[in-house]
């Protein structure tokens, strides 16, 4: 437990935070030419994607069907929702959670969002966790392993990219042609899982990264369940965090958010629990 926590601890911080760090410094002087601080959002699929890669080529993965497999399922995931986050930032689209932080901190604004790059590049060392036990000593064959466990994990991480997918497609929909409260002036989404949860989208990638916790577990080496820690960690961030600072600027900005707070669930996009 001890060598591989050590391995663990020595790729992340050693080798792995340094490419992110470097990769959000580039997105960071991207946003002050631009003037959009959203990159910071891109940067979140980017480095990932950038920390699987790492892992599946220190693990030799190209001689692995599992590993292979797997990479696919992460790029698919980066490359839908990338793709999705980089119309908004190529829009010019500022994400008004960003200019709630920059009220609240006494900072020079290009520090506070070169602060926020960075500290991203650091937790996303940590959310990424399940990616160094997804490569980790998987067989070199041509083979895919067929098990209750993998298929399960399959099944959480597809369920996650289509789900959020459909969110952010419903959402987008309604941004373009909004229906007003009846008696409100601020309109809410409350359509498709929209209805039924507030941050429906953030829950499908609590299904990804949970699903790929899951096909990092190798029954027969208790260490990996390790890889659970990441989306853990995952929940703590969102949950502490990005949620946290979303509705309070909902709050703020829309009249009707208590009422709406109070009908439907947090993240749970299915039926009112």
């Amino acid at each position: 437990m001890s060598s591989i926590f050590q391995e663990l601890v020595s790729s992340s911080f050693t080798r792995v935070l340094p490419l992110l760090a470097t990769s959000n410094f580039a997105l960071y002087s991207v946003s002050l030419a631009t003037g959009v601080v959203t990159w910071v959002d891109f940067g979140w699929v980017l480095n990932h994607s950038i920390a699987g890669v790492y892992y599946f080529y220190i693990n030799k993965g190209h001689s692995s069907m599992e590993a292979k497999f797997y990479m696919g399922l992460l790029l698919f995931w980066s490359a839908r929702l990338g793709f999705h986050l980089l119309k908004r930032c190529v829009s010019g689209h500022n994400d008004p959670r960003y200019t709630l932080i920059s009220n609240r901190w006494n900072l020079r604004k290009s520090v506070l969002n070169l602060i926020q790059f960075e500290f991203q590049a650091f937790l996303t060392v940590l959310t990424s966790i399940s990616l160094f036990f997804l490569f980790k000593n998987l067989p070199a064959t041509d083979v895919l392993a067929l098990s209750a466990k993998n298929i399960a994990g399959v099944a959480i991480v597809g369920m996650g990219i289509i789900g959020q997918w459909i969110a952010d497609h419903q959402l987008e929909n309604f941004k373009k042609n909004p229906k007003k409260d009846e008696e409100k002036d601020k309109p809410l989404c409350k359509e498709g899982v929209w209805k039924y949860s507030r941050h429906p989208n953030l829950f499908f990638e609590f299904c990804v990264w949970t699903g790929f916790g899951i096909l990092a577990i190798k029954p027969s080496q208790p260490q990996s369940y390790l890889a659970l820690v990441g989306a853990g960690f995952l929940y703590l961030i969102v949950d502490l965090l990005s949620t946290r600072i979303t509705e309070k600027h909902m709050s703020s900005s829309r009249p009707n958010w208590k009422e709406h707070k109070a009908k439907t669930n947090k993240y749970f996009p299915f039926f009112k629990l």
